[in-house]
């Protein structure tokens, strides 16, 4: 990338995604998309939307039945990423990530464990100057664990 300052803005987002995830920081995940996004988790199972609002995908994660659970807790780790831009108001990352989920019931049962290992591919756009994610591709490689038990009602 010519411009230094563009990955570490989106940089930022991707680290500012995986930690709204964790900590169910759902008000704060709606100021790091852009207006529309596309969202693809087809590869888990779930979601996979095309030029939807964010509150779209923030809704679905954010309810009872996924990762707004409070008996669901979450840890996204995010590593090696190979950067590229398309154009001034264009980038891509394609990531490594590791998401370990836990489910740990109220009534002391055991707790339900899953780690799901994949490649993910993010994109970014400028809106009025900065930068905001457009679009979360999950891809899968395999899960250790249960990871259907995880969100079971």
């Amino acid at each position: 990338m010519s411009d230094p300052t563009i990955p570490l803005a989106c940089q930022n987002l991707l680290h500012d995604w995986a930690n709204c995830l964790d900590t169910k920081s759902w008000d704060r995940m709606l100021t790091i998309f852009a207006p529309r996004v596309d969202v693809d988790y087809s590869a888990v199972g779930t979601l996979k939307a095309t030029a939807v609002e964010p509150s779209v995908y923030i809704d679905h994660y954010s309810s009872p039945s996924q990762l707004g659970n409070p008996e669901v807790q979450s840890h996204h780790f995010i590593g090696a990423c190979k950067w590229t831009r398309d154009s001034e108001s264009h980038a891509r990352v394609v990531f490594q990530i590791m998401a370990v989920h836990r489910r740990t019931p109220k009534d002391g049962g055991a707790a339900v464990l899953a780690t799901g290992h994949g490649i993910n591919t993010m994109d970014f756009t400028q809106v009025e100057g900065e930068w905001k994610i457009a679009a979360i591709k999950v891809g899968a490689l395999f899960i250790e664990g249960d990871f259907e038990g995880i969100f079971k009602p």
